[in-house]
C-alpha cells in the first residue's frame, strides 16, 4: 500500500510540474523525507535539478522542495562563512539556485566545502582569531542549474533532469499559487515530521543492513538512505527503486556538457515551442475554413491580440518563418483551389492531422 503522506507529496509536485518520466517522483519523495533525519545517516546525497534548456520547471521543482523539505534555506550564491554558520546553527536543507557558477574549474573554499559536505562528520578548518575552528559541512543540498555541475559534485548527487513539456502537457497542470502551495506544503511538513518520528528506529535498522551491491561504491553510499526509507515507509516501491536507482546512477556516465554548449539546443527548443504555438493558433483561425492561404494566415495571425506573431524575431512573422515553423510540426504548404481561387497554403484537414500528431489536440 502506498504511504498516504508520500503520495500526497507526489500528487502535490505532479500537479504543478511535467515529468517526462513520472517515476522520478518516487526517489524524489524519499529524498525529501530523508531531509528530516539525514543526521542519522553516514552520508546523504545531494540533489541536482538540471535541464538542457530554459523553462523546463527547474525553479518550480526547487520551490516545491522548499515548501516540503525540512528547514529549507535558499541561496543564489553564498560565502563559505555564511554557509558554515547556517549549517552549524540551523542544520538546513540548502537550496542553491543558479548553480551554473559551480561548474567553474577554479578552486575555492566553497568547492572544497561542497566536495565533502555530503558525509557526516566532515568539517573545514578556518582561522578564527588566534584559533582554528572546524566548521561542519554536512547537510542536504539542492543545486538548480542549466547544464551540469562539475564532475566531483555530480558524483555525490542524484540528478533530476527536467524537460520542457508540450503545450498539451503543460495545459494539464494546475496554475501555481505561492500561498496555496505554501499551505499545502505546511500540511505535508507536519505529517512528515510525525511519520519520520514514528518510524525513525525502523529506518535506522534498515539502513544498517541495507546492501546495494548492484550499484558502484559511491552510488551505493548515497542511495542507501533512500532505500532504507523506502523499505520501511513504502515497501511496495522498494523494487521499483532498484531499477530507478540503476538508471539514474548510470545516466551520470554521460559526457559532461557545459551550458555554453547548450545554446543551439536552447534555440531549437524555443523554436519548437513557437511551432506548437503557431499550430495551435492555426487551429483557431481555420475553424470554419476548408483551407487558408499563407498570406491570409499571416495577416490573421498578426491580428490576434494575445499572439506573438507581430513581433516574432523582431519584425514579425513572414512567409519564410511561417513555412519554417510549421515544417517542424510536419505541416507543409500545398496548392489549393477553393471556388475560383487558387492559392498556396494549408488545408484544415492537414492542420488537424498535424495537430494530432504533435499532441496539440
Amino acid at each position: 500500500m502506498k504511504n498516504p503522506t508520500l503520495e500526497k507529496l507526489r500528487r502535490m509536485i505532479a500537479k504543478y510540474l511535467f515529468f517526462a518520466d513520472p517515476s522520478i517522483l518516487i526517489p524524489l519523495s524519499f529524498w525529501i523525507a530523508g531531509t528530516y533525519l539525514y543526521e542519522a545517516f553516514d552520508s546523504f546525497p545531494y540533489m541536482v535539478i538540471t535541464a538542457r534548456v530554459k523553462r523546463a520547471g527547474k525553479t518550480r521543482l526547487s520551490e516545491l522542495i522548499r515548501f516540503t523539505c525540512n528547514m529549507p534555506y535558499s541561496v543564489a550564491g553564498a560565502s563559505a562563512a555564511s554557509l558554515f554558520r547556517m549549517i552549524e546553527d540551523r542544520k538546513p536543507t540548502i537550496i542553491w539556485d543558479e548553480a551554473e557558477t559551480l561548474s567553474s574549474e577554479a578552486s575555492s573554499i566553497v568547492r572544497a566545502f561542497l566536495n565533502v559536505g555530503y558525509r557526516k562528520g566532515q568539517t573545514i578548518p578556518r582561522a578564527q582569531g588566534q584559533e582554528v575552528k572546524e566548521w561542519p559541512t554536512y547537510c542536504p543540498k539542492v543545486f538548480v542549474l542549466i547544464g551540469e555541475v562539475y564532475d566531483t559534485l555530480r558524483d555525490r548527487s542524484i540528478i533530476v533532469k527536467m524537460t520542457r513539456g508540450t503545450t498539451q502537457d503543460t495545459d494539464r497542470l494546475q496554475r501555481f499559487s505561492y500561498e496555496t502551495c505554501k499551505a499545502e506544503g505546511l500540511e505535508i511538513v507536519d505529517a512528515m515530521r510525525v511519520l519520520i518520528a514514528n518510524n525513525m528506529q525502523a529506518i535506522l535498522e534498515a539502513y544498517e543492513t541495507e546492501n546495494l551491491d548492484f550499484l558502484t561504491d559511491r552510488d551505493e553510499e548515497i542511495w542507501r538512505p533512500l532505500f532504507a526509507i523506502a523499505k520501511v515507509l513504502e515497501p511496495e516501491s522498494y523494487k521499483a527503486m532498484k531499477r530507478i536507482a540503476v538508471d539514474m546512477a548510470t545516466e551520470k556516465t554521460a559526457p559532461y556538457k557545459k551550458w555554453e554548449l547548450n545554446v543551439d539546443e536552447e534555440k531549437r527548443a524555443e523554436k519548437e515551442e513557437y511551432a506548437h504555438r503557431l499550430l495551435s493558433d492555426f487551429l483557431s483561425i481555420t475553424k470554419n475554413l476548408k483551407a487558408i492561404s499563407s498570406a491570409t494566415a499571416i495577416n490573421v495571425l498578426r491580428d490576434i491580440d494575445v499572439a506573438p506573431w507581430r513581433k516574432y524575431l523582431g519584425n514579425g512573422l513572414d512567409m519564410n518563418m511561417l513555412a519554417d515553423l510549421l515544417g517542424i510540426v510536419e505541416l507543409f504548404p500545398k496548392v489549393h483551389r477553393v471556388g475560383t481561387k487558387t492559392f498556396r497554403g494549408y488545408s484544415r484537414a492537414d492542420i488537424l492531422s498535424a495537430a494530432k500528431k504533435a499532441r496539440v489536440i
